[in-house]
Parts: C-alpha cells; structure tokens; sequence
C-alpha cells in the first residue's frame, strides 16, 4: 500500500513539475499485438526481439520484431513490422512524434562494435518507440503512413527512437 502512495505521490509530483506524463514502462510484443486497435495513431514503447536487414555490410534496418508464443493468446507467433518514417509521414507527424537521431547513432555504434568482435547482429533485443498502427483492412486510410501489407505482421510501427539495445 505504501509503495502505491509513493507511485501517486510521484506521479503529482512530475506533472506538477511541468514534465507531462511520467515515462510509461515498455510493452512486450505479445501485448502490443493484442492491443493494436486500442493503440492505433498513439506513440508506444514495445520490447522485443528485433530481426534486422542488411542489404551489406555497412547498412542495416529494424526490419521487424517477433515473439515466437504468446501465453494466452490463439496465434502462435507474433510479427510486428518496423518502418521508417517517410517524407510525408514527416510532413504532418502524429501529435508527440519527434524522431531521436541520437537514438539511432548509439544503436549504430552498438551494431559496429558488434560486428568488429565478429557477433551476428540479425536479432537483438531493443525497446522500439514510434506510432502503432494495426494492420488489415481497417487500417486503410488516405493517411499515407497506413498500408495494407501481407497479411503476416499484427501491426506496424513508424518508428521515432530505439533504446537498449542488446545483441542476441
């Protein structure tokens, strides 16, 4: 009980501070694909395991995060795709969106070590943060940021930072 007190106390203390909300712990992929809908437009936090793409040696992407089961839930694996903010994407961002540069540089530097000591870098474990949106039909939208994909990933994140990095 006295740590719940503690946690509002805290909470009051940073809104009145001017700080906005209070940083929101990350979800799991599990969680995030079984709440896409509820999520859909809003700026999320997802941990995960991350598969990258190298088209060479010196260019990699977040390509798309994963979890092989999800306790409770009917699918048996989980895949969320990774974009990259395009040009008009950034013409009129979400409310909140702001890309972290110096997110990705550390995540570069991260990958190059790695490298260098010989180290697979396809999987890591990475908190993604960006804009949620759901995949499917319901997601169709003249807003160019939504696109129908495969049919394979439970939804899609525009993302803005990647923190935590860890090499699998």
């Amino acid at each position: 009980m006295k740590r719940a007190g503690f946690s509002v106390t805290a909470m009051l203390a940073w809104a009145l501070m001017g700080m906005g909300e209070p940083p929101r712990p990350p979800m799991s992929v599990c969680d995030f694909a079984e709440n896409v809908g509820k999520l859909d437009g809003r700026i999320v936090k997802v941990r995960g395991v991350v598969q990258t793409f190298s088209p060479d040696p010196d260019d990699f992407y977040l390509d798309e995060m994963i979890a092989d089961s999800c306790t409770g839930s009917k699918q048996k694996s989980v895949r969320v795709e990774i974009w990259w903010p395009d040009s008009h994407f950034l013409e009129h961002p979400p409310r909140g969106y702001k890309v972290d540069r110096a997110s990705f540089r550390r995540f570069a530097r991260i990958v190059k070590k790695a490298q260098a000591q010989g180290k697979s870098v396809e999987r890591l474990l990475a908190t993604v943060e960006g804009v949620a949106y759901a995949s499917g039909p319901e997601s169709q939208s003249a807003d160019p940021a939504r696109r129908q994909y495969h049919g394979i990933y439970q939804g899609y994140i525009v993302i803005q930072a990647v923190r935590d990095v860890k090499i699998l």
